[in-house]
């Protein structure tokens, strides 16, 4: 019921549909903080991540728009990585998670990235692209 998630959520769509989702345990709003991330940018991307309800709708959008990479692609800022969720896969229709990349990986593979839907907030975390959970990145730039 947070009045931010709930904006988050507003714009979000399935099929050309708005869902109107909001309030209480809404779908994870990973994807949606996403998309809202790009209705607000200066310059938009044309559509590559319209918000959606899901990080599988997300895969699904960029793969059409030929925008998904592999997990041993080198994201840069603004790119999202793409990570699986509650052992299912996004690539395939599975749970996932969607961060925007803040800080391009080192050579460690040590990056940072900003997502919604992260301990039920929008915050910043230190990832590696050695962890299992990565599937691939959404290049959006």
């Amino acid at each position: 019921a947070n009045p931010r998630i709930v904006e988050y959520l507003a714009g979000v769509e399935r099929g050309g549909h708005h869902l109107n989702l909001g309030g209480g345990d809404s779908p994870a709003w990973c994807a949606a903080f996403i998309g809202w991330t790009e209705s607000v940018a200066a310059q938009p991307n044309d559509g590559i991540l319209p918000w959606r309800a899901s990080v599988a709708e997300c895969w699904t959008d960029a793969d059409w728009a030929h925008r998904t990479r592999p997990k041993t692609w080198t994201p840069r800022v603004g790119d999202c990585a793409v990570c699986a969720r509650a052992g299912g896969d996004p690539r395939r229709g599975g749970p996932g998670h969607i961060a925007r990349v803040e800080v391009v990986p080192n050579e460690a593979g040590q990056y940072t990235t900003i997502g919604g839907n992260e301990s039920d907030q929008v915050k910043r975390t230190d990832r590696n692209t050695a962890d299992a959970s990565l599937v691939g990145w959404i290049e959006v730039g």
